[in-house]
């Protein structure tokens, strides 16, 4: 596929919910997924719901609409996914990455979640190059706003580890929580309860 900066420069300006329609409309990108041997038929594009922001939701809702009971079907997915970030047609990787950072703005990366169950878990664990697609940004100057999400996982283990090892104060967090949900009254110990309790190790 030959691809035009001038028109992939214009792709990059679309919002994410337009990226989705473009893909799931266009009849060439649509068939190539459908038939591809590399994202084994499992096409995630056609799974996607885009409801358009409202006054309660200020963004495009994006959700996957499917049946989970099959493992090996959601595997494909997650597999398919991976394909599609290192994929050498740039609206397919493009839109993947720009996916892979919604997920991250409004689901964390919660497996509890609805896309984010979906994510392999290499692309939040490790950075990913797609050499012809870091090249394509370059050209047309486009900062990817997924380079270095990759660095998340490890920033939450770090942000745990503080935690655990008590060098990050986490009292105004739970004094918040507490304050927004009363029912779950969270306890902090005191530096004496501390004191007492590594004492008794």
């Amino acid at each position: 596929m030959v691809i035009h900066l001038k028109f992939f420069t214009q792709y990059t300006k679309l919002s994410l919910a337009q990226q989705i329609q473009f893909i799931q409309k266009d009849s060439t990108l649509r068939d190539y997924i459908e038939k591809s041997p590399e994202f084994r038929g499992d096409n995630i594009f056609k799974y996607l719901t885009v409801r358009k922001n409202n006054r309660s939701v200020p963004y495009d809702v994006i959700r996957i609409q499917r049946d989970d009971n099959d493992v090996n079907s959601w595997s494909n997915m997650t597999d398919s996914i991976l394909r599609m970030w290192d994929s050498k047609i740039p609206y397919i990787a493009h839109t993947i990455r720009q996916l892979l950072v919604y997920t991250y703005v409004t689901e964390g990366f919660n497996y509890a979640y609805n896309i984010s169950k979906y994510i392999p878990i290499e692309l939040i664990s490790t950075n990913r190059p797609n050499a012809e697609y870091d090249a394509l940004c370059r050209e047309v100057h486009y900062p990817d706003p997924s380079v270095n999400i990759g660095n998340y996982a490890e920033n939450l283990r770090n942000a745990e580890k503080a935690v655990f090892d008590g060098n990050v104060d986490i009292t105004p967090v739970m004094s918040l929580i507490s304050r927004m949900k009363s029912d779950m009254n969270p306890v902090l110990l005191s530096d004496i309860q501390k004191t007492l309790s590594l004492g008794s190790k």
